[in-house]
């Protein structure tokens, strides 16, 4: 009998150990995804979220800047992850006499 209510409690205590192991990500829309990736591709990801509960495939564009860089740290997701992570360029204005100011991008900011 000790061994039956054993062998239940280890079987307990992985379960929360595997629960204890989701990561939570946030999308861009407020909400967020808490689960594991089961499986990925270029259209986006999809989560575990509890047992026998699977998310729809969640695209890469919904995932916010700190979703996209915490998916980053998994060696198999980097490639993914890092090409929709949005890297602010620095903006530097061009003062010269009688031209216009304008950013490396090319937009327009202002006359001089």
């Amino acid at each position: 009998m000790r061994r039956i209510f054993w062998t239940i409690c280890g079987f307990w205590l992985c379960g929360l150990l595997v629960a204890v192991g989701a990561d939570t990500f946030p999308l861009t829309d407020g909400t967020s995804v808490v689960g594991d990736v089961i499986s990925y591709n270029d259209n986006g990801i999809v989560f575990r979220l509890d047992v026998d509960k699977y998310s729809q495939r969640v695209p890469w564009t919904k995932f916010s800047q700190d979703a996209l860089k915490l998916l980053a740290n998994n060696p198999k997701l980097k490639a993914l992850a890092t090409e929709t992570i949005f890297v602010r360029r620095p903006v530097f204005v061009v003062r010269r006499a009688g031209r216009v100011a304008a950013d490396l991008r090319g937009e327009h900011l202002r006359s001089l």
